[in-house]
């Protein structure tokens, strides 16, 4: 009896460990992971194909970026990729000149905070207080010019947020970032028909940054629309200096936005350019015409 019982107990704690460690469930495969960068490193090495899902059952600690390549890179193959949450959770690293989550040339990817279509229940948040920490990234897959980009892809519902102050920093941090394969205020080709929808956004220098590539071939068809970028009282959850900013872009829809609280006091806030709560052009944000780098802004509501 004693044998049996101590079976049974070792069997308990190993399904007790095993479901407190695995808090994204992956299909088609129904295998659950520790974390959004392992079920993403799976679906890089081709263990899930076809139309995947994650459902986040539970909050992670990323310890390194979860990236997820282009279908066709390695061994990835899938249609899409589908990011959903069945509880409230977050999904949150520390990571210095990274992003928490990092989409590389990736395409039909959906990162959905809403349960039943219903409120922002899922953070992603870097907590780190260096340089170009990053929550969510869309990266072109190389430094070549007009190389793959981020395409038909949506990140909606989510709360989203970095961690160095605004008012003491000049750090460069980014909410969610579209440019090219180096993180930063970079340019990246062809990050094309891409949605960012009913997001709130704090304590980022940039909210939410668009970086197009270039003159000759920019990214298409891309819209900011429905989210919240800045807390609702100023303080050091502010962002820090722009609130969405758009350059290198065709047809690109800014609307039904709420931005508020960019910068700081005159005494608390770091030097530099100008706050602007939405720029569409240069970041030089001059009155010269040329400056907008791009054709087709629409800005409403």
């Amino acid at each position: 009896m004693k044998k049996l019982f101590s079976f049974f107990a070792i069997v308990m704690f190993l399904s007790l460990y095993l479901n407190a460690n695995s808090q994204v469930l992956v299909n088609p495969g129904a295998i659950s992971y520790p974390t959004l960068g392992q079920a993403f490193v799976a679906i890089n090495s081709g263990v899930h194909t076809g139309v995947v899902s994650c459902l986040v059952t539970g909050s992670t600690v990323e310890t390194i970026p979860a990236f997820l390549n282009s279908s066709g890179t390695g061994s990835a193959s899938y249609i899409s990729v589908t990011v959903t949450t069945s509880v409230v959770a977050t999904i949150e690293g520390n990571l210095t000149g990274a992003s928490v989550i990092n989409l590389v040339g990736a395409d039909n990817v959906i990162i959905d905070g809403s349960i039943g279509g219903v409120g922002r229940n899922l953070t992603v948040r870097n907590n780190s207080n260096g340089s170009n920490a990053t929550a969510i990234w869309l990266s072109s897959i190389s430094a070549t010019p007009d190389s793959n980009g981020c395409t038909n892809n949506i990140i909606r519902n989510l709360e989203i947020s970095c961690n160095a102050r605004v008012d003491s920093s000049a750090l460069s941090t980014f909410g969610i970032l579209a440019g090219g394969s180096t993180i930063g205020n970079v340019a990246g080709r062809n990050n094309d028909n891409n949605r960012f929808l009913n997001n709130r956004i704090i304590k980022c220098r940039y909210g939410i940054l668009l970086n197009g590539g270039a003159a000759a071939n920019r990214s298409d068809n891309n819209i900011i629309s429905g989210n919240i970028v800045g807390p609702d009282l100023a303080g050091t959850d502010n962002i820090g200096k722009a609130g969405i900013f758009a350059q290198f872009q065709d047809n690109c829809m800014i609307n039904d936005n709420v931005v508020q609280n960019v910068g700081g006091t005159f005494a608390g806030t770091t030097g530099g350019a100008d706050r602007i709560g939405i720029g569409a052009g240069s970041e030089s944000w001059s009155s010269t015409p040329t400056t907008t780098t791009g054709g087709n802004y629409t800005v409403m509501r």
